[in-house]
């Protein structure tokens, strides 16, 4: 590790640096920081105000994106606090590191500059992976920032935030078959819910929009009343008015004389019936033409812009299920910002849904693809940029996703000197004077080819940043939730059953859903547990299972967490229910779990979740923890969430096109026990459904006891085949293939592995699909003969790929898959 003397400040040329790691390296030349993993170079330029990138080549075939970096002062910037402003550089070092075991070995390069002038510390943190096709950096604050913060000047006049001060946030299960997300969120407390609203002009009119509903017929009274923030000027707006036990929106005009410090207070309370709701809120502002707020959804927007006037536009909105708005939010900042050449650029914006809990229909889409010459994008994950064949990838690694847009994780935006990666995630409020606040990272991966070619280098680059343990990572996992039993599911009782039916299944891990835990309290139930988990850890143990447990994210502690794994002996946690809408609660989690992980020596896994529209974890963030469970996909109830097959199928071939799917927990279920009148799954076998699971990590998302004993006759050779396979499946490269699952098409998934002479391929011919027979587009595979060899029957035949890459499938019987090994003459190559 090398430590440089601080340096001074007119200082023009960095200090000598030579660190090398296997082809990754890191030197210094003159002004000049240069980081190489092998296949990727990137270059930076010291301007004594922080490090600016000006060039990027792709070692594979030379190709160099560079540009202007004239008036640029660094990559980074925190808007209203470093512009313009000097740096000292405090020590500039490099050293092999793993991040403690959380990720693959690297060169990790740290920058750590001074700004005098704001007493602010920024780190800047560069991972430069051997062989990886890109680079990973990410920027830190510390000091006195918030002292020193403009930015207010710099916001648009009309920035609205809507904060919840009294009460939460609820989604209530029963409500959800009543009526649209938007009215069935809502915020409730015992006596009153109480919002803070910001942002406002007191010389311009607005009106306030405010929707609710008596979802479970309670009789419910209301009143709302808005109030300075100090609480002396109080205005009545409705007195004991009844909540129609139908979705209502109510608007009224605010008072002005409210607004002494351009916010105002508006409460909601209950006078008689039960505890006080609200659904929404809505900001309308007379003659605005400003842009929709980010929260606001396509379709609630049509019905708020009939329900409003021309005089009054929509400003500001929050649906209540969340705890603040981001309308109108600037991003604090800029993470990264790379050059790019100035000519015939194509772009392709790429971000994932979260709240798949309603994206259970054929119009919801797990993914939002768009090729569009934008310049601002707010809602993307990822943009590729190519041109002649040569491309660029920018990914966020923050909690964003399309519907959700987290804490200030910003926008993807192209200028005439470059791209930038805006949202540091770390508000003025956040720093600290004596700890480092880490801002989102961000990832600039390279690449030649067509957008084969960009998924491949984003799965590459992926598998490396959060890379696969065989012997911790590879499992099959069932649940006591999913069959519809709630919290009886977790009966010692019902788990000593589980337990048995899967070890008869050949399934690895039985995960002990909510319901287990005591009162207030993380401890196993006594009337339940009367032995603690002595028992059913000994009958795992006996069985050859392991013990997965659910906990709740935020109330559990550090202390519980061990106590229950010191005594259960638990390998995989389900942590449900997370409250990331703010730094502190993410750095506290993240700090939770991460100390726990080391504290069992990288031996738990934790299964994150995306199935709620709150800001939790996203797709691209936070993985090196464990794997992402999808979606709640169950037998009956609530309607929304009951398991269909071509859907379940459909977000895994969306989700495995940009990500790699073995980081994702996907829901197999009992077709025998869905319900019939929603769901057509009892017109597949068990079979089908398995085989659907098998693509990402495996999740019995049911009580597999259910299964009767035919069912398990069917099931368990399907299992054994994929575990004979599964350790080259999840060092391959899965593709999806074929075409989108809609119930009646062709479809599948290419599992590759470069340099091997062989591959896996699962295949699907739906439901209602009426050709027996399909020609099938491979991925890096043509003009060959291959060997197919059905891994469920030991049948083999060898046939031609054609020299576009097609292949030639058949399945007799519609609603059937196969998993085929695929052998080739020679070995594969990207």
């Amino acid at each position: 590790m090398w430590l440089i003397p601080k340096l001074g400040i007119c200082q023009s040329h960095l200090p000598d640096l030579h660190y090398r790691y296997q082809t990754a390296s890191a030197t210094t030349e003159e002004d000049q920081l240069i980081v190489k993993t092998g296949e990727v170079t990137r270059v930076w330029k010291w301007t004594g105000r922080g490090l600016v990138t000006k060039q990027l080549s792709n070692g594979d075939n030379g190709n160099v994106w560079e540009g202007t970096t004239t008036g640029m002062d660094a990559d980074w910037a925190y808007v209203g606090l470093l512009e313009g402003k000097k740096a000292e550089l405090v020590q500039l070092t490099a050293k092999k590191s793993t991040d403690e075991g959380f990720t693959k070995t690297h060169i990790e390069v740290m920058a750590e500059m001074y700004y005098p002038e704001v007493e602010t510390f920024i780190k800047y943190e560069i991972w430069s992976y051997p062989g990886a096709p890109g680079i990973r950096t990410q920027v830190f604050f510390k000091g006195k920032g918030e002292k020193h913060y403009t930015g207010k000047s710099s916001m648009s006049s009309n920035e609205i935030s809507i904060d919840l001060k009294h009460g939460k946030n609820t989604k209530p299960y029963a409500a959800q078959s009543k009526a649209e997300l938007w009215f069935v969120n809502h915020a409730t407390a015992k006596d009153f819910v109480e919002y803070h609203v910001k942002g406002f002009d007191s010389n311009r009119d607005y009106r306030i929009g405010v929707s609710w509903w008596d979802w479970d017929k309670q009789g419910r009274r209301q009143s709302i009343k808005v109030s300075s923030v100090d609480g002396e000027k109080q205005v009545e707006i409705f007195s004991d008015r009844a909540v129609s036990d139908h979705p209502e929106l109510l608007f009224f005009e605010l008072p002005k004389e409210v607004l002494i410090d351009g916010t105002f207070r508006l409460n909601v309370s209950e006078t008689t019936g039960a505890a006080p709701v609200v659904s929404e809120i809505i900001v309308l502002e007379e003659g605005s033409t400003e842009a929709t707020p980010k929260a606001l959804g396509a379709a609630r927007k049509v019905q708020l812009d009939s329900a409003s006037t021309d005089r009054y536009g929509v400003i500001g909105y929050i649906d209540c299920g969340a705890s603040e708005s981001t309308d109108g939010f600037i991003a604090t900042g800029r993470v990264d910002r790379i050059p790019l050449r100035t000519g015939d650029l194509s772009k392709t914006f790429i971000g994932y849904y979260n709240d798949t809990q309603h994206r259970n229909k054929q119009g919801t889409p797990l993914i939002k693809e768009l090729s569009e010459d934008q310049e601002t994008n707010n809602w993307a994950s990822m943009v590729l940029v190519n041109e002649a064949s040569e491309g660029v990838i920018m990914v966020k690694e923050s909690h964003k996703c399309v519907n959700q847009y987290g804490v200030d994780t910003g926008e993807l935006i192209f200028r005439d000197n470059g791209l930038e990666n805006t949202g540091t995630g770390v508000y003025p409020k956040d720093m600290m004077e004596d700890q480092y606040q880490p801002a989102w990272a961000s990832w600039v991966i390279l690449y030649s080819g067509d957008n084969t070619d960009a998924q491949t280098a984003v799965k590459e680059f992926d598998k490396i940043r959060y890379p696969l343990d065989p012997d911790r990572d590879i499992y099959m996992q069932a649940n006591t939730w999913g069959s519809g039993n709630g919290k009886d599911g977790a009966r010692q009782e019902n788990v000593l059953k589980e337990i048995a039916t899967q070890a008869a299944l050949g399934i690895d891990v039985q995960q002990i859903d909510d319901g287990w835990q005591q009162k207030g309290s993380w401890e196993p139930r006594d009337d339940w547990y009367p032995e603690g988990w002595e028992i059913v850890r000994k009958k795992a143990k006996q069985e050859g299972v392991d013990l997965g447990l659910w906990a709740a994210a935020m109330p559990i502690d550090i202390e519980e967490l061990k106590m229950n794994y010191n005594k259960g002996g638990f390998v995989s946690y389900k942590l449900d229910f997370a409250n990331l809408s703010n730094r502190t609660n993410i750095n506290n989690l993240i700090g939770k779990i991460r100390e726990f992980v080391l504290y069992t020596d990288h031996q738990v896994r934790v299964n994150w979740d995306v199935t709620e529209n709150a800001p939790r974890f996203g797709y691209y963030w936070a993985r090196e923890y464990g794997s992402v469970y999808l979606a709640n996909r169950k037998p009956d109830q609530p309607e929304n969430v009951v398991y269909i097959p071509y859907l379940v199928l459909r977000d895994i071939w969306h989700l495995a096109k940009y990500t790699n799917i073995h980081k994702f927990q996907t829901s197999i279920q009992n077709v025998d026990r869905v319900n019939r009148g929603v769901s057509d799954a009892y017109l597949h076998d068990q079979a089908y459904a398995v085989g659907i699971g098998l693509v990402g990590t495996p999740l019995f998302f049911q009580e597999t006891h259910f299964y009767s004993s035919e069912d398990i006759a069917t099931i368990k050779p399907v299992l054994k085949a994929y575990k004979d396979i599964r350790r080259e499946w999840y060092e391959s490269y899965v593709f999806p293939i074929g075409e989108e699952p809609d119930n009646k098409s062709w479809t599948g998934f290419q599992g590759f592995l470069p340099g091997e002479d062989h591959g896996y391929l699962f295949i699907y011919r739906e439901r209602l699909n009426e050709k027996p027979s399909f020609s099938l587009q491979l991925k890096y595979i043509k003009n060959t003969t291959v060997r197919l060899v059905d891994l469920l029957t030991g049948q083999s035949r060898t046939v031609d790929v054609d020299s576009q890459g097609k292949l030639e499938v058949m399945i007799e019987r519609a609603g059937s898959f196969k998993m085929i090994r695929i052998e080739y003459d020679n070995k594969s190559k990207w």
